[in-house]
């Protein structure tokens, strides 16, 4: 364990060196959390920063880790966090937890903080434990007074009031000890010494809870000695509340700075036990708690009286039947007398089904009652003057270490526990059931007979599956169907059809599309929106400034349920039918909107409104897809006019997987186009299916020979209008896509960069660029990117991070590395700004390898930090995509070698991971230049013989590269023939193919974007040891002297003689 409470150690040793105890502290204070390396040097080295402040930290980092292990210090995204058991998180622990006081202020060892010099985090240390020790002593002395030793409380009380004579709460604390003791005479003369105290230094008298004190000790109520008040109404607690230490804590303090507080939130999301929790603290700090349970009070003339009873109005001034016998007027005046000027906490709960009731009541008794304060709990607001309202949200899902996965080991293994709880299986159940503690515990109560995965596969009825056993539950609780219903019956009719018709909607939806599926008029839906608001039924989210309403998928079940028992239409139509071909009409509707908003002005905000409502047209383009497949033509419009626009996202976002997936059944189930042609399809209608056929057939991994391409073949034919092609764009590429020959692209090429049409102009300069570099003219494609950004729209995110990591890529690999990061830098940037993850990774990860190459270090490690997140070395591959996932151990393996700690294991890894998950690496250029990379790192690592198998990928790479449907990229040829000749160097520097594959690499421009292809480079620009100086020149002279195609045959002869030896 590491302690700050006293003199900074790591178990019993002390850390030495005053910098490594306040980073250590620094790291402690963060509970976890990371801490920003700017933050941590400012901890550090105050205003006395180093000259290189990043370095500077990595050093004491790499000092620190060892002194602290087993606890972890990892590199995250953009600074470092401490994993590791603290005095202060054990102490601050036990605060939220009460049970175990006494242990937790033994950990005090001396004064925190002292030996940290200066201020930073040695004021916060002191702070928070100052803080800590104060509950932690105010907790056992309130213990010790329940518990009759008034003796221990009032050494507690005179320990604190020397440190502070202004302490009044440690001053109340001792009249307390005092009475409780039978001294009152010395109570009363405590009081006399705090009052006189208080009027020399703060010219103030005492507080109200000193004052009501001593008003109790002379006229002897015995409520004086009792530390701990009355709760009357509250249970005592069955199981412990998990994941709630938050909430109880901001409640508890809400309530001290507010007079009525709302806990606000769906049913089952666990506002009782809060709400009994912050009720319990609140009378453990001594003000009194009176909890009223409203949920068996059906009418509005109910709840004053349950009220009143609770508050111990007297028994005759109530019926048998719990109503008042006096008028309601005359209860609510003898309810405010009987609770007078008191300091009380009421606890409702349950209002929603009475809540107008209940704002009438709560209304009287704070303005009659100054001393009162009202903790609600409602699936709707009071809704009056001074409410201030508390979501609670439900539990968190990210992670085995997630309060909803905590809970649901918690109940399930109460009821078996023996159970098998795995940790992913857990986490996604309660991810599946909205981290909504009810539905979990219910569902914890299944693995009696069920095993986790088998209460995930039958959540498709989660209303049958999630019923309680537990007999002492509400009737409103046993099942989760239960819950819902009972906010259902609280609705208008217009509120339960909108519930009923929205509910189809997956992830959320605006008031645009509440408007086309709900049928309502605007004010109506203003209305049933707001009222679904106020029962909880309705989250509402705010997205790019705009209002968005989110259910939860256990209210989506409910309306679906609700949906499927719904009368037929008055028109005769079922209204399930209905509302699918409501959200068809506004997928296309919002689809095409976006399609053309983008195509004029692109920019950020149409992909964020895109982005927030894809996964609802996901699943409107699937029904439409299956209706479609199943024979109904009406539904290939949906089809066509949301595909494009779904696919376009999500090859941003490089989930080609997908749009393949999709695409496939969109060409197989499509009809034929001719009729519509017949028929008068509109230009942009005529696009729009072009872009369907297009993506459907294109995406990266479609085969070209398959039957689902000819078919698009054929549908292009029918819908391209050639003399079109250099006029709009989706003619081009359609042209693009039906032509067959290198020549004939070449053609369309030239053409098109000098097309009016801008857009037909940026694509043909784009596909130029592209080949140029593959050709190896840089400087060509360098001034193509130069034309491309000024036609370019300003704002386009995806447009300037494509042409940002294109640009980046080319000056990488002439070891241009500065402008090669500052592009890399914007491609990153660019692409998280449209959530394109994987993609930013990916620049950010060619990043770290710049910033390498010129040496920038420090930079280099905060980036491969924010790159590799949790990952480490150490761990299973990193998660992501192929190339990311290499780039990611790359970089590692790169930074690692520079500070001379060579790990020729962590490149075979990177090189294997891609061997194995492409196996075919060659189609693809980035995935081939890492497998180089990684083969370069091996041999550089003198560990030549762990890279058989990366020669071997690269060689059957070479008729990806330069066969018939190859991409011909002789920068990428070049990196192959340099990092086979490094490993044939290593090997068997004599032979001939050595020679050869290193003069090639050097006529053909092998890339230099990694720090271990250029160190290679300069190493065999001299010929190596072994080998003939003689025959290396003059392979190196004739090869110079070649044609490039020339040099390309040779490659190819010698990579295909290199294969026959194998």
């Amino acid at each position: 364990m590491i302690g700050v409470l006293g003199p900074v150690v790591v178990g019993d040793r002390p850390v030495p060196g005053v910098r490594a105890r306040r980073l250590l502290v620094a790291l402690v204070l963060a509970d976890g959390r990371p801490v920003s390396a700017d933050r941590l040097v400012d901890e550090v080295w105050g205003d006395d920063s180093p000259k290189s402040p990043q370095a500077a930290l990595h050093t004491q980092i790499s000092r620190l880790r060892p002194l602290v292990r087993p606890a972890v210090v990892e590199a995250v995204a953009g600074g470092y966090r401490l994993d590791a058991d603290t005095d202060l998180a054990r102490a601050e622990r036990a605060v939220r937890e009460p049970g175990d006081e006494d242990s937790a202020l033994l950990l005090w060892r001396g004064a925190p903080g002292e030996d940290l010099e200066g201020d930073g985090p040695a004021a916060e240390l002191a702070r928070r434990a100052a803080a800590a020790f104060d509950r932690l002593e105010s907790r056992v002395a309130a213990t010790a007074l329940t518990a009759g030793d008034h003796a221990a409380a009032q050494a507690i009380a005179e320990r604190r009031i020397a440190a502070d004579p202004l302490d009044e709460p440690a001053r109340v604390l001792l009249m307390r000890a005092l009475a409780g003791a039978g001294r009152t005479a010395e109570a009363l003369a405590a009081f006399a010494d705090l009052r006189r105290t208080m009027i020399t230094e703060l010219g103030t008298e005492p507080g109200d809870e000193a004052t009501a004190l001593h008003h109790d000790l002379l006229t002897g109520s015995a409520a004086a000695a009792s530390g701990r008040a009355a709760a009357v109404g509250l249970p005592a607690e069955v199981t412990p509340l998990i994941g709630r230490d938050a909430e109880v804590a901001e409640l508890v303090r809400l309530v001290t700075d507010r007079r009525v507080v709302t806990v606000l939130g769906p049913g089952g999301v666990g506002k009782t036990r809060i709400a009994e929790a912050v009720g319990d603290a609140v009378a453990r700090a001594g003000t009194p708690v009176f909890s009223v349970p409203l949920a068996s009070v059906r009418s509005a003339d109910g709840v004053l009286p349950a009220v009143a009873r609770v508050l111990g109005l007297s028994e005759p001034d109530l019926g048998a039947d719990g109503l008042p016998r006096r008028a309601i007027r005359d209860l609510g005046s003898r309810l405010l007398e009987t609770v007078g000027r008191r300091r009380c906490l009421i606890v409702l709960d349950n209002c929603e089904q009475v809540v107008d009731a209940c704002a009438g009541v709560v209304a009287d008794l704070v303005a009659g009652a100054p001393g009162v304060t009202v903790l609600a709990t409602s699936r709707s607001p009071l809704q009056i003057r001074g409410e201030w309202v508390h979501p609670l949200p439900v539990l968190d899902t990210v992670g085995a270490g997630s309060a909803a996965v905590e809970l649901f080991r918690e109940r399930a293994r109460a009821v078996r526990p023996d159970v098998p709880l795995p940790d992913a299986a857990v986490a996604d159940l309660c991810r599946r059931l909205d981290g909504l503690p009810l539905a979990i515990e219910l569902a914890a109560a299944r693995v009696r007979t069920l095993s986790v995965e088998e209460i995930t596969d039958r959540l498709t009825r989660r209303f049958a599956l999630l019923r309680s056993a537990d007999r002492t539950a509400p009737d409103r609780h046993r099942t989760l169907h239960a819950v819902i219903e009972w906010s259902w019956e609280l609705l208008e009719t217009d509120a339960q059809r909108t519930l009923r018709r929205l509910c189809r909607f997956p992830d959320g939806f605006d008031a645009e599309a509440a408007a086309a599926v709900s049928g309502l008029d605007p004010l109506d839906l203003d209305d049933a929106l707001d009222s679904l608001v106020n029962q909880s039924l309705l989250h509402v989210t705010q997205s790019g400034g705009r209002t968005r309403f989110r259910m939860l998928e256990t209210v989506r079940e409910f309306g679906e349920e609700r949906l499927a028992d719904a009368p037929e239409q008055t028109d005769g139509t079922d209204e399930s039918a209905e509302v699918d071909a409501a959200m068809a009409r506004w997928a296309a509707t919002v689809a095409v909107a976006m399609w053309r908003e983008y195509r004029s002005v692109g920019g950020h905000a149409v992909i964020a409104r895109l982005a927030d409502d894809i996964d609802n047209l996901a699943f409107v383009l699937r029904v439409s897809v299956d209706r479609m497949t199943a024979g109904d033509e009406d539904a290939a419009a949906t089809v066509v006019h949301v595909f494009p626009v779904i696919a376009g996202l999500w090859s941003m976002r490089s989930m080609h997987g997908q749009v393949r997936e999709i695409g496939v059944r969109v060409i197989r189930a499509l009809p034929d186009p001719r009729a519509a042609l017949d028929a008068g399809m509109s230009e942009e209608d005529r696009e729009l299916w072009q872009a369907t056929v297009l993506a459907s057939v294109v995406a990266p991994g479609s085969d070209p020979k398959s039957r689902h391409v000819a078919r698009g073949r054929t549908m292009i034919r029918r819908l391209i209008r050639p003399e079109l092609r250099f006029e709009r764009p989706a003619d081009y590429f359609s042209a693009f896509f039906l032509q067959r020959s290198v020549n004939g692209m070449l053609r369309l090429i030239l053409s098109g960069v000098t097309s009016p049409a801008v857009d037909v102009r940026l694509h043909a300069l784009a596909a130029r660029m592209n080949l140029r570099e593959n050709s190896g003219d840089l400087a060509g494609a360098l001034e193509d990117s130069v034309v491309i950004a000024a036609l370019g729209r300003d704002g386009d995110a995806w447009f300037e991070a494509m042409l940002a990591m294109s640009t980046g890529s080319i000056y990488g690999q002439r070891g241009r590395w500065e402008e090669a990061a500052r592009r890399y830098r914007t491609a990153a940037e660019r692409l998280s700004s449209i959530g394109a993850d994987e993609d930013a990774k990916q620049a950010s990860a060619y990043l770290v390898a710049s910033l390498c190459s010129l040496g920038r270090i420090a930079e280099a490690v905060e980036q491969q930090a924010t790159v590799a997140g949790d990952w480490s070395p150490s761990g299973p591959d990193p998660d992501g995509a192929p190339e990311v996932a290499a780039s990611v151990m790359i970089g590692a393996a790169e930074l690692a070698r520079l500070r001379g700690e060579p790990d020729a294991s962590l490149y075979r890894r990177a090189g294997e991971l891609l061997v194995r998950r492409i196996p075919d690496g060659g189609r693809d250029p980035g995935s081939e230049m890492l497998v180089a990379t990684a083969l370069l790192g091996v041999v550089e690592c003198g560990a030549p013989e762990m890279g058989a198998d990366l020669v071997a990928a690269l060689i059957a790479g070479d008729e990806s590269m330069f066969g018939a449907t190859g991409y011909w990229d002789l920068p990428q040829a070049a990196t192959m023939a340099l990092a086979i000749g490094a490993h044939l160097v290593a090997t068997d520097p004599g032979c001939e193919e050595a020679a050869i594959m290193v003069g090639l690499s050097r006529r053909l421009g092998a890339r230099q974007d990694y720090p271990v292809m250029h160190a290679t480079v300069e190493r065999l620009a001299v010929p190596p040891e072994g080998a003939s100086m003689a025959a290396w020149r003059a392979q190196a002279e004739r090869i110079d002297g070649m044609s490039r195609s020339r040099a390309v045959q040779l490659l190819r002869e010698t990579t295909a003689a290199l294969r026959r030896r194998a």
